[in-house]
């Protein structure tokens, strides 16, 4: 009796074990992305700017309930990207422009925390492996312009994409700002 009630949880220490190396593989990849954005873009290493990101990261990534990452926030300038994005692993790059576009504290924490809420969702992983999974020999093409009421006017640029990523992709959307609405609030931003 008493042996059946230990292998029962064998499963579930092997399914740990996975899920902890997935973990620190997808940290590497994203560790390795963030080093080359670092060397394509150009540091923002102005002292009161950065604790400031840090501390509004820092509050948003302390909300977070159970995080799978340690979050690593950078301000950037580069003149093709206009909205924060990030990496596996827990890295966030702002651009400065967007940082400047802020109209207050609330949207510019909303932003980060809709990117966090990528990064914690493993979105950028799984569309990566959807995207290797899936047939790409006759994708239905869908063309997505400039997105209608993005963040502070941005426009994206416009992107095809095969219609069963772009569904993965708004559904992806709307996952994360049902994840960052409740974070925000738990940090003390207002969401409205």
């Amino acid at each position: 009796m008493r042996l059946s009630f230990l292998l029962a949880g064998v499963p579930l220490l092997a399914q740990a074990s996975v899920e902890q190396s997935i973990v620190r593989k997808e940290r590497a990849l994203g560790a390795d992305l963030a080093a080359q954005t670092r060397l394509d873009s150009k540091l923002l290493g102005i002292g009161a700017i950065s604790e400031y990101l840090d501390w509004i990261g820092d509050r948003l990534s302390k909300a977070v309930a159970q995080p799978k990452f340690n979050y690593r926030f950078d301000i950037i300038t580069h003149a093709e990207v206009e909205e924060p994005f990030g990496f596996p692993g827990g890295f966030v790059f702002v651009p400065a422009k967007f940082f400047l576009a802020a109209r207050d504290e609330s949207e510019f924490a909303g932003v980060l925390a809709h990117v966090i809420a990528h990064i914690e969702q493993r979105h950028g992983v799984m569309a990566a492996r959807v995207a290797r999974i899936r047939d790409q020999r006759s994708p239905t093409i869908f063309f997505m312009g400039p997105r209608a009421g993005s963040h502070i006017g941005a426009q994206r640029t416009s992107v095809v994409m095969p219609q069963g990523q772009r569904e993965l992709h708004l559904r992806n959307e709307v996952i994360s700002d049902e994840f960052a609405v409740p974070l925000l609030v738990k940090a003390g931003f207002d969401p409205t």
